[in-house]
């Protein structure tokens, strides 16, 4: 598992061989041929000799910039964690802003911990009304901007920080969030753990939620258009009135989650034994064109509702 990085692990490791190595190196690759003539002058041998530390001098400056570079990195690293804990909504902003920066330009080193940074972040807001303060009263009521950020940035991990995740098993929870009316269009939240999280009202219009752990969510009316929920958990979540037009909920689990008046016009991937195990509260769901794949026909509900 990869802990938070240091300092001290970008130094070793990076500088390159030592001044005997490339010695050794250089002069059988470059000077090999003229130190194998028998007459070989001196003058040749202090041409090659002066030849490598020019050469070698050009490495270490190279060594030099890099150390700089990891070294710069990691004091952003250390900035951007520490504007998270700051007492301005601005600061901590920016805070996520240097994080997601940072871990995509070193995502080796770096976007794990930041993931699960920006995770643990998302799962304790702060709760001191001063943090807040510039925002209205209404708007935080379901809406906390720094949090939404955060769930923004974990949204937009590339191709790059997702294969990192996988070749760790990393799973990244989200659980209890307050990402009520979050803007996470096209957001990939695919395989979070959102247990009990509340996503009411969010947009979250042709996000992969695909084996997403959503036991217990609050997804009421929740846009959910051609979002992609393969796989995912949704046991006891609260769908109510949510639009899952043309949604991808093959092989969902929707055992005794509420389905009352939300749209699953043109959903795909369900079937009767999925809507079997389901429930409806205040009225049931629509199912205007959304063919069924155990009955090869129309959806009907039959729970009642």
């Amino acid at each position: 598992m990869r802990g938070s990085p240091s300092s001290s692990s970008f130094s070793a490791g990076s500088v390159s061989p030592s001044l005997t190595h490339r010695l050794h190196v250089w002069w059988r690759g470059e000077c090999g041929l003229i130190s194998s003539v028998p007459f070989a002058t001196t003058n040749i041998i202090l041409l090659c000799f002066t030849l490598f530390l020019n050469w070698n001098l050009a490495m270490i400056q190279t060594d030099i910039v890099r150390i700089e570079e990891h070294s710069l990195l990691f004091d952003r690293y250390q900035r951007g964690a520490d504007m998270l804990g700051r007492d301005t909504l601005a600061t901590r902003l920016w805070g996520v802003n240097t994080l997601e920066q940072v871990a995509r330009e070193n995502a080796s080193d770096y976007h794990i911990p930041i993931m699960r940074l920006l995770s643990a972040f998302i799962r304790r807001p702060p709760d001191s009304p001063q943090i807040y303060a510039s925002a209205s009263a209404s708007y935080l009521a379901k809406r906390l901007p720094d949090v939404e950020a955060a769930a923004i940035a974990i949204g937009r991990r590339d191709a790059e920080g997702r294969a990192l995740e996988a070749a760790d098993n990393v799973v990244l929870d989200l659980s209890g969030a307050k990402l009520g009316e979050a803007q996470l269009i096209a957001s990939d939240l695919a395989g979070v753990v959102l247990v009990a999280a509340d996503l009411g009202r969010a947009n979250l219009r042709d996000a992969r939620l695909s084996f997403a752990n959503l036991e217990g969510a609050n997804l009421t009316s929740a846009q959910l258009y051609s979002a992609d929920l393969q796989g995912s958990w949704l046991y006891q979540a609260d769908l109510q009135d949510a639009r899952l037009n043309g949604a991808d909920l093959t092989n969902a689990r929707l055992d005794e989650a509420d389905l009352g008046g939300a749209d699953l016009t043109g959903a795909v991937g369900l079937t009767q034994g999925m809507l079997a195990v389901a429930r409806a509260t205040g009225g049931p769901p629509n199912l205007n064109n959304t063919l069924c794949l155990d009955t090869e026909a129309m959806c009907v509900w039959q729970n009642g509702g």
